[in-house]
């Protein structure tokens, strides 16, 4: 097999997860991090290598419950998987920190007295922003999350750091 068609393999093991299991991002942010990734390496391991250490007094499974083991390509894949899961939590920690680094950089600024046209020009210079304005309407996007407003730059303002903070919130 070739390492693309590998690949979808795992994609599809994870998508597995996510709908036949529940194990998306909202589930995954209730474990601390790195316990998927050591459930992972649990799978990564050849059973009688995790027996074994299990022996020595050593239980590498991180979850509640017994691992679901299969053949090893299959607990291989399942594996990758999990690393994947925990990129992507990982990923989502670092969005979720700079959204908040974000909203605490635009209040501090607007709290001393900038503009919100000072603002969101130096957002847009140091953290590819985006502003247009079209048919009476202001549209903003910083760090993936867009918004519209008609009131004026700071109500476009106002309104991304409410945006931001109600992801912040759900994740």
């Amino acid at each position: 097999m070739s390492a693309s068609s590998i690949a979808k393999e795992i994609v599809q093991e994870r998508r597995r997860q996510i709908e036949d299991e529940g194990y998306n991002a909202a589930h995954d942010s209730l474990h601390e991090p790195d316990v998927i990734a050591t459930g992972a390496a649990f799978y990564a391991l050849p059973e009688e290598t995790t027996e074994w250490v299990k022996i020595k007094g050593v239980d590498l499974w991180p979850f509640d419950g017994q691992p679901k083991r299969k053949d090893r390509r299959r607990d291989l894949i399942r594996a990758a998987s999990m690393i994947v899961a925990e990129i992507e939590q990982i990923d989502q920690a670092n969005n979720r920190t700079a959204l908040k680094a974000h909203v605490e950089r635009i209040a501090y600024a607007l709290e001393q007295g900038q503009t919100a046209t000072a603002v969101i020009d130096n957002l847009v210079v140091q953290y590819d922003a985006s502003i247009a304005f079209g048919s009476g309407t202001y549209f903003f996007r910083l760090a993936g999350v867009s918004v519209t407003r008609t009131a004026g730059k700071k109500a476009v303002l106002t309104g991304w750091c409410e945006a931001a903070e109600r992801l912040i919130e759900a994740a």
